[in-house]
């Protein structure tokens, strides 16, 4: 093994691997071309295609450019383009799902996957390390999983994709690495930034990340200087396996103490949490929908599928961090006033007249709802989703009921309808930060058996 050292870090836990170039080869350039094409299709007919095409690479653009940090950038693109089709975001977003689906998978035949990246990965797992993808987030989750796919590396463990739906800024500005450190809840220390790109990944180590900059050959070694480390992937696998099992070192994040509803990073927590355990959590169990239905008249069908209802519920979390971020409170949430649509984008609306069974204590008894109000009303919905029934809602543990719940979850929804105000969830941040640590823990339960 002849890796070049430039400096030496200290163990590492985390690894954040690029993906364009990194584990998947691409020729981004016809990559790119193909698929404004084809996107640019689903909009409009062949014939108008030179006014599409223009019109997505700039929306492209300026999503790329965007600094300011306040919008994610599936947004900052879907308000770009929209215009240019007279077409509303939410319609478009819908489009581009489905394109994701369909045609993006003509675009495979400019990849291919890398022999060493998925050896490499498993060698990471069984090391202990914890593995995030960091590619510039231009593209939505679903057109990323899809390269995933294509690289050779589905069911790789990932504790995070940066994606549009979730990042807030684009490589390689500085504020796109210290927002995949806080979702991640990972110091710089603790992670190794992996990337071909010098340009885009190695300034990671502004931030105090350490580098790995991937060459396809070694006789490449010298010909880019800055980052920490230099060598293949055959030789990172190496470097691994020499240097042993990973650091267990960890920022407190999942403490619930660090995202009370007083955190200076609490609505914009919230959102980014909300969005990454969307992604975490994401299931291919869709129910079709031809047009804007209600959660309760989806129910009306009978009871959802777990899997489903948990990644619904979710959605639905998200969107209410989205309205707390905009100090927007409902005072109860039910069923009745959950609206998604056929991609299931979520909206929800203040309730005109809503169930003793979905308003919190405090609240039927006079005190003004507040934002732990609306956790608590979610917390019932997750419990009718799961269970199909509200008849025990107070009285039984929602696992009682129905025994495929795990623990995690039961305990879950129990906290979101604590009738003590001191042990409820106090925020989205408190609900986001506890969903990721009870899972986790679930997970870390299910291995030992």
């Amino acid at each position: 093994m002849t890796v070049t050292i430039t400096r030496d870090v200290p163990p590492v836990s985390t690894l954040l691997f690029d993906l364009d170039g990194t584990l998947l080869d691409i020729d981004m350039p016809a990559f790119l071309k193909a698929y404004f094409s084809l996107a640019g299709r689903r909009f409009v007919s062949p014939t108008e295609l030179p006014r599409i095409t223009p019109a997505l690479a700039a929306a492209a653009r300026k999503m790329a450019a965007y600094r300011a940090g306040i919008h994610t950038l599936d947004r900052i693109f879907l308000e770009a383009f929209s215009p240019a089709i007279k077409r509303p975001p939410i319609e478009v977003r819908g489009v581009f799902s489905a394109f994701h689906r369909a045609e993006f998978e003509q675009l495979r035949r400019f990849t291919s996957p890398r022999p060493a990246a998925r050896p490499l990965l498993e060698m990471a797992l069984k090391l202990g390390y914890e593995l995030a993808i960091a590619t510039n987030p231009v593209f939505f989750l679903d057109a990323i999983r899809a390269r995933i796919r294509w690289a050779g590396l589905e069911g790789i463990p990932f504790t995070l994709i940066t994606c549009a739906e979730i990042m807030r800024c684009t490589k390689p500005h500085r504020h796109y690495f210290s927002q995949t450190l806080r979702l991640l809840g990972r110091r710089a220390d603790e992670c190794l930034m992996i990337g071909d790109n010098p340009g885009m990944d190695l300034p990671a180590a502004l931030l105090g990340i350490g580098t790995w900059l991937v060459i396809p050959e070694p006789e490449e070694r010298l010909a880019v200087a800055g980052a920490d480390f230099r060598g293949t992937l055959e030789e990172l696998t190496d470097w691994l396996a020499a240097r042993g099992p990973a650091s267990k070192g960890r920022l407190p994040l999942d403490d619930l103490d660090a995202h009370r509803a007083d955190s200076p990073l609490s609505s914009r927590a919230a959102q980014d949490l909300m969005r990454e355990i969307d992604a975490v959590f994401a299931t291919e169990e869709w129910v079709p929908l031809t047009r804007v239905s209600t959660l309760r008249s989806m129910l009306q069908g009978g009871r959802l599928k777990p899997r489903y209802s948990v990644w619904l519920w979710i959605r639905i979390m998200r969107t209410l961090a989205e309205r707390h971020a905009a100090s927007i409170v409902f005072g109860c949430i039910s069923p009745d006033f959950i609206f998604i649509d056929g991609e299931n984008n979520v909206r929800i609306e203040k309730s005109t007249s809503c169930s003793d069974e979905y308003v919190a204590p405090e609240v039927q008894a006079g005190a003004p709802p507040d934002y732990q109000a609306d956790i608590y009303s979610m917390g019932v919905v997750l419990f009718e989703l799961l269970t199909g029934s509200l008849e025990s809602v107070g009285e039984r543990r929602p696992a009682e009921l129905d025994g495929d719940i795990p623990p995690w979850l039961d305990q879950l929804i129990l906290r979101c309808m604590e009738k003590d105000l001191k042990k409820r969830y106090r925020s989205t941040d408190d609900v986001s930060a506890a969903l990721m640590k009870l899972k986790r823990a679930g997970r870390a339960e299910e291995s030992s058996e």
